[in-house]
């Protein structure tokens, strides 16, 4: 039986059309203040050598095809938290441990999931003068004060700075006349917690008997759009 040929013309167009139709709609650059990360260049994490595994919490961007209360629910059944950190667009920060954000990025609603990396960590804006900084914890609803004083002791001896805490989720640093901020910050940023770290200015600090909150008064939109209210 005689099958009549497409036109040469034409199959070109029916190609492109049948990749555009299959492909998943969703934003290929996420914007962060210390820097845009663009997905499509940008490497995906990869499954390691069992050996080299462990369950450690760890900082990931979890990209979405879009946001929805199914996908995130299902991401929250696996990290046993609740999604806090929302940055433009479609993506998250997510504390996971390999295990976790292995099955994390099988999820059906998922775009891309790669490194939340030391370098996004630190504000654009911090000067090798700074003398207060503020360090914003990654979400965890296990987290109490307990925990947090021991982070902190443990980045004050890693880094050689007195870090103290704020609230379950906010550590401050004081540093002295010849500390250099933007050291101390690097090595702030290399510890899995740590999910932000600006200058302090201007800060207001108060309190209730249940909990503390920082709002730092003149400082820019923060790296990430929280959704909680602890900052």
């Amino acid at each position: 039986e005689e099958v009549e040929a497409m036109p040469p013309l034409l199959l070109p167009v029916a190609i492109i059309l049948a990749i555009s139709h299959c492909t998943p709609v969703h934003a290929s650059i996420i914007e962060l203040r210390a820097g845009n990360v663009d997905t499509e260049k940008t490497q995906e994490i990869s499954q390691i050598e069992a050996s080299l595994q462990d369950e450690e919490q760890r900082p990931y961007l979890v990209n979405l095809k879009e946001v929805n209360e199914d996908i995130k629910g299902s991401i929250s059944r696996i990290i046993h938290e609740s999604l806090e950190e929302y940055i433009p667009e479609n993506t998250f920060v997510i504390m996971a441990s390999h295990s976790e954000i292995y099955e994390i990025q099988k999820l059906a609603g998922v775009a891309w999931v790669g490194d939340y990396k030391a370098g996004y960590k630190v504000s654009p804006d911090m000067e090798k003068g700074a003398r207060k900084l503020t360090v914003l914890l990654g979400h965890d609803m296990h987290r109490g004060d307990e925990e947090t004083l021991k982070f902190a002791q443990v980045l004050s001896e890693s880094c050689k700075i007195a870090a103290t805490m704020a609230t379950s989720k906010t550590l401050l640093i004081s540093l002295k006349d010849e500390e250099d901020a933007l050291k101390i910050a690097s090595c702030t940023s290399n510890h899995h917690p740590v999910l932000w770290i600006e200058e302090r200015k201007d800060v207001k600090v108060w309190s209730t008997p249940t909990t503390g909150n920082i709002q730092n008064l003149h400082e820019p939109k923060p790296a990430i759009h929280f959704r909680s209210t602890d900052l």
